[in-house]
């Protein structure tokens, strides 16, 4: 599933069915595709993207959920674009 997120800016939620890994290989796919050059007319566009995402192996307020993964996206965007903060409910980022 994915929607549009937030009140300022470009930002979506995925949400990704699966374990960990699942979601960081969704993760890695998602930056390889906005890597790729995007043609509009004669002008070429380069776009990357920051991601923050959460794993929670339970079921758990998708509030609480959103609020953890939008700070871990504002840390991804502090290290520069092209990055990824994926972090499991214990905390343990990536």
């Amino acid at each position: 599933m994915i929607s549009w997120h937030g009140q300022v800016g470009d930002e979506f939620v995925v949400v990704v069915a699966g374990d960990r890994s699942t979601g960081e290989a969704a993760a890695e796919r998602i930056l390889a595709r906005m890597r790729e050059p995007i043609v509009i007319a004669d002008e070429t566009a380069d776009v990357r993207a920051s991601i923050g995402g959460i794993w929670a192996g339970e079921k758990r307020d998708m509030s609480e959920l959103l609020k953890e993964a939008d700070a871990l996206l504002y840390d991804a965007k502090a290290a520069g674009k092209d990055v990824v903060r994926f972090q499991s409910a214990s905390g343990a980022m990536r």
